[in-house]
């Protein structure tokens, strides 16, 4: 699945009703949100996983609606159900295990 970057502040649209999703809270001067880049990259074009990357300088509001109180901050959704949150950098086995 594609890797999304969102335009807008309206996530919740963007989460797909089917599947596995995860969001990935970031910032572009974030040193852990930068390593973990490649890993949800990879696992968006592997996995069959939506990956919706969300940049908290640019959409404060979709950050703040999803409680972001440090990044990275990943939330898992599954058939449009959000299941589990993981905060800080975490190693790609963890991650897909949350999948």
């Amino acid at each position: 699945m594609p890797v999304i970057k969102i335009s807008d502040n309206n996530l919740e649209s963007k989460i797909p009703s089917t599947g596995s999703c995860v969001v990935d809270y970031y910032a572009d001067w974030c040193g852990p949100c930068k390593m973990l880049s490649p890993v949800l990259d990879r696992i968006g074009a592997e996995d069959n996983v939506t990956v919706i990357k969300v940049d908290i300088d640019k959409f404060s509001d979709a950050a703040r609606d999803a409680g972001v109180t440090s990044i990275p901050m990943l939330d898992f959704y599954k058939d449009g159900v959000k299941i589990n949150t993981l905060r800080g950098a975490q190693p790609e086995h963890v991650i897909r295990k949350h999948i």
